[in-house]
Formats: structure tokens, sequence, C-alpha cells
């Protein structure tokens, strides 16, 4: 889906992923913390859209 070319980049992604819906499965919301100039605001849109809490740090 997302086309990632490293391996291990892509492995990490999948452990990510699969952690996030293993916690959201047991009724857990997931929640991320996010420096507020990171480039992922599409991503970050589309798990808030999924019911996971941004906090923000600086």
């Amino acid at each position: 889906m997302l086309r990632i070319s490293d391996g291990f980049v892509a492995y990490c992604f999948d452990e990510a992923c699969c952690f996030i819906i293993s916690q959201m499965e047991e009724g857990k919301r997931p929640f991320f913390r996010r420096s507020r100039d990171t480039g992922n605001a599409r991503t970050i849109d589309l798990l808030k859209n999924l019911g996971a809490e941004v906090k923000y740090f600086d």
C-alpha cells in the first residue's frame, strides 16, 4: 500500500500497525505524541479520524 522499499522500515511500519490494531481490539484508544513541526499532517489527520488521540510536544 505504501510501497516502502526499505525492508527494515517496512517491517517497523507493519509492527507499529499491528500494535495499534491490537490496542484498539482491546478497547484502548491509541494516542501519538507529535511535534508541531512534523510533515506528517495527512497521516496524523487520518489517525485522528480513526479515533486516535494526538498529543503535541515541543
